[in-house]
């Protein structure tokens, strides 16, 4: 009874609570969606206003998501930097807090480094400097230095990097190995796109030479700065000649200055005194006094003074003339006034010419050296002993060959005939060609010459010989054509050149034999001859039979031809470091073996140039100059394995290395498909 009323109790309590207990629960459903509906809100809000900012401020890359509370970055920024750059920005919509960085940052991108060589040399002394690709392997440009130079022990401190080697790299070293051969005391800066070379020479045309040919060597398109300084030469007698004719403008017939700053006053004296043509003043050793630019600029300025004349430096002595009738006290105040600035050490002869109406006659030598070299002589000389020393020196400045000498023994000669006589033959020799004229008041010599100095190094010497007081008339022209040094052939030319020789009339060889027919002398002269200033180009002697015999002895006997022209060439004088003999054989025809005229075609020598590395290098000219040499140089590969074959490209023509065929494209036309036909004659002759 007791419990009932107990459990009646409680179920009424219960039900009691059933009010309070359904509002909590309406409550705690109502809470909790307002808070989904809230973190909805947030989410959607976050997203939009993160993902507004990024699009404004060009972080395309970035990528936002939105989980509840918390906004998570992901993507790969650029650089670090942008990724620091989106998570703040990021930050200032959203609570920094809230920020969740799951970005990464994009590899660097890491360039190649600057190839570059240092190259010192001192004589037998060399060391490398810098950084360089891995491949080509190093250890085969140090084995090319070591070969050009003649130079082993080499200093190698140099780097590398496993990089590709930029453009232009290999033609830039390989320029550096034949750069380094010709220079043995100089430094050489190697880039892919420039080598800078400086280097002492042993004298002003020593440094001629090596710009010349470092320029016909330099790659094509590669920058090349070439700093190459010359000691000063050394200049006995030291002379100035400065000339003012009356119907003429001022000139320098000879002008030496030993320093700059005298050379820049000097020539800027002989402007302010009128000349118009562009003025030299050869800066060399051998100055009497260290003021003598001093000396010189006062000895034209009165010269300007007096409005023409003549004065002669040499060493101390200066000569000074004035122009026929010039006026007395114009060359009295320029005189005196010269007189006073000249330092002690100069002493000073002033003569003032005056009109004569004496008639010094006919009485003159006359000397012509035509364009050929040869000699002409007529005129007088004093006693039969100075016609024998006459005959002699001019045999020995201009050949017996080539002289012709028709002087005659004259009485009443001047004194000292002889040695104006001689002083002038010197002074012919210097021109390629011209004419001297010896008369017992005047030398006069004019002509042409190849070189800028030749008309101070023949002052000097009439100078030296005659006086500076002597009358002379110098009348020298710079021609460039005549220029040696500017003259010389490309490597392409001389290829060209040499088999042009070949070209006219080939080299014949006994049959079966690499011995040269007496008949081909003349030609091998040519060959020869053909070789002037093309020694120092490296070029392989290719020697090529017909079919006829089998394929090993047409291989050894192209080979023996081969060599027998290097030797022919080396009894010629002709230097054959350069030259490598390969054998052919019958591999190469470039004409068709079934007819004799096809055979004799094939039966032949070529010259082809050499790269530094050995590769052969085809022109777009026949091996006989028929055609306008391409100044593209193709170089051609060697298939490995093979070293007879060679892989021809477009760039080859009928004519130089035979038909440019593809083995691969046309089989029936590789060399090993053409019948080799075997005529009845003994196995193993071919002509």
């Amino acid at each position: 009874m007791r419990d009932q009323t107990m459990r009646k109790d409680l179920l009424a309590k219960t039900i009691s609570y059933l009010p309070v207990i359904g509002i909590l629960l309406g409550a705690a459903v109502t809470a909790w969606l307002f808070a989904l509906v809230t973190a909805n809100f947030v989410e959607k809000r976050s997203f939009s206003s993160v993902s507004a900012l990024f699009i404004r401020e060009d972080l395309d890359w970035a990528r936002v998501s939105v989980d509840g509370l918390e906004v998570m970055l992901t993507g790969v920024a650029p650089t670090e930097a942008m990724r620091f750059r989106a998570l703040s920005l990021a930050g200032t919509v959203v609570d920094p807090a809230r920020v969740s960085d799951n970005m990464s940052v994009a590899r660097a991108q890491v360039t190649a480094p600057q190839f570059s060589i240092e190259i010192l040399r001192n004589d037998n002394e060399i060391s490398l400097i810098g950084l360089i690709p891995k491949e080509p392997d190093p250890a085969e440009y140090l084995a090319a230095i070591t070969e050009a130079s003649g130079v082993s022990e080499i200093t190698n401190l140099m780097q590398t990097a496993s990089y590709r080697a930029p453009a232009g790299w290999d033609a830039a070293t390989e320029f550096s190995v034949a750069a380094l051969t010709e220079l043995p005391r100089s430094k050489i800066s190697v880039s892919a796109t420039k080598v800078i070379v400086s280097a002492l020479s042993d004298s002003e045309a020593d440094r001629n030479r090596l710009i010349t040919q470092l320029r016909r060597l330099a790659p094509k398109g590669m920058t090349v700065e070439l700093n190459i300084a010359a000691p000063r030469p050394a200049i006995t007698p030291f002379t100035l000649r400065f000339v003012w004719e009356a119907d003429g403008k001022p000139r320098f017939d000879a002008c030496s200055a030993d320093t700059e700053d005298a050379q820049k006053a000097i020539l800027a004296a002989a402007r302010a005194a009128g000349m118009e043509a562009t003025p030299r003043c050869q800066i060399g050793l051998g100055s009497p006094t260290p003021r003598w630019g001093e000396a010189a600029v006062a000895s034209i300025r009165a010269i300007a003074e007096m409005g023409g004349g003549t004065v002669t430096m040499s060493d101390t002595e200066i000569s000074l003339q004035s122009l026929p009738d010039a006026d007395r006290v114009q060359f009295e105040t320029a005189v005196g006034r010269l007189n006073r600035a000249l330092p002690d050490i100069f002493k000073l002869s002033a003569e003032r010419t005056e009109t004569t109406t004496e008639v010094v006659g006919v009485i003159e030598l006359v000397a012509r050296k035509d364009e050929d070299g040869k000699v002409f002589m007529r005129g007088p000389t004093a006693s039969e002993r100075e016609q024998e020393i006459v005959d002699a020196v001019a045999k020995a400045n201009f050949g017996v060959a080539g002289l012709t000498n028709l002087t005659r023994i004259a009485q009443g000669l001047p004194a000292g005939w002889n040695m104006r006589v001689l002083a002038g033959l010197e002074a012919l020799k210097q021109l390629e060609s011209g004419e001297v004229v010896v008369r017992p008041d005047v030398v006069r010599i004019s002509g042409q010459t190849g070189n800028q100095t030749t008309q101070d190094t023949v002052t000097r010497l009439l100078t030296d010989r005659l006086g500076e007081d002597a009358d002379m008339s110098i009348d020298i022209t710079y021609v460039e054509k005549l220029d040696p040094l500017l003259g010389l052939p490309t490597p392409l030319e001389c290829v060209n050149r040499i088999n042009g020789v070949l070209a006219e009339a080939k080299l014949a060889f006994s049959p079966g034999s690499s011995d040269i027919d007496a008949g081909s002398a003349t030609q091998l002269n040519k060959l020869a001859e053909a070789f002037e200033n093309c020694q120092d180009f490296p070029m392989e002697v290719a020697g090529h039979t017909d079919s006829q015999g089998r394929d090993e002895m047409n291989l050894q006997l192209s080979q023996d031809r081969a060599e027998a022209v290097i030797e022919a060439l080396l009894a010629r004088r002709v230097l054959t470091a350069q030259l490598k003999a390969k054998g052919y054989g019958e591999t190469q025809p470039i004409g068709d073996n079934e007819t004799e005229e096809g055979r004799e075609a094939n039966r032949r020598i070529e010259f082809r140039l050499l790269s530094n590395d050995g590769r052969i290098v085809v022109s777009g000219a026949s091996a006989e100059g028929a055609e306008a040499v391409d100044p593209e140089i193709v170089p051609v590969e060697r298939p490995d394995g093979d070293e007879g074959a060679e892989t021809v490209t477009d760039a080859a023509v009928e004519g130089e290395t035979g038909p440019a065929v593809d083995p691969e494209l046309d089989p029936e036309q590789s060399p090993d498909a053409i019948p080799k036909p075997r005529p009845d004659r003994p196995e193993g002759t071919n002509e």
